[in-house]
């Protein structure tokens, strides 16, 4: 009787490990890792090589609105070898435009109090009012780039 129990417990375990294993995202297995900068509609830069995952940037309040997006990418590790000359992406930076494989959907804020405000899914990241912004951004896993979430955490004093 143990031994059909300790076989009926695995089998469930091993059931729900499987289940959590399709939730997570891949690496595309034909995928690069891409550097990303993110602008302020003010001309402000970050940039997110593949391993930075959030950066930070201080503003003063003047009631005005700044606008976040991803702005261009690059691919430092791309070098397709081909034949007659290889093409080389490792020094290009590309325009993404309103590229759809750059996601920026999510921001959450906190007031100057430090309570949590808001938390939505949003068409474009806007900093106006004192308190702290954290802004969220994805690549799809698709077409030539890895999955990759990255962060920048705004604050207007």
């Amino acid at each position: 009787m143990k031994k059909i129990f300790a076989i009926a417990v695995s089998a469930v375990l091993l059931l729900g490990a499987l289940s959590f294993a399709g939730c997570a995202h891949k690496d595309n297995p034909h995928g690069y890792d891409a550097n990303i900068v993110v602008q302020s509609s003010r001309g402000d830069e970050w940039l997110f090589a593949p391993e930075t995952e959030e950066l930070t940037a201080e503003y003063e309040y003047t009631g005005e609105e700044i606008e976040f997006r991803v702005a261009r990418y690059n691919l430092p590790d791309m070098w397709i070898p081909g034949q007659g000359s290889p093409q080389d992406f490792r020094n290009e930076w590309f325009d993404s435009g309103n590229d759809s494989r750059f996601y920026q959907d999510t921001y959450i804020f906190y007031n100057e109090g430090g309570k949590r405000q808001k938390c939505k899914r949003v068409d474009k990241l806007i900093a106006s009012e004192k308190g702290k912004y954290v802004f969220g951004f994805k690549t799809s896993g698709e077409g030539i780039f890895n999955y990759r979430e990255f962060y920048l955490t705004v604050t207007i004093y």
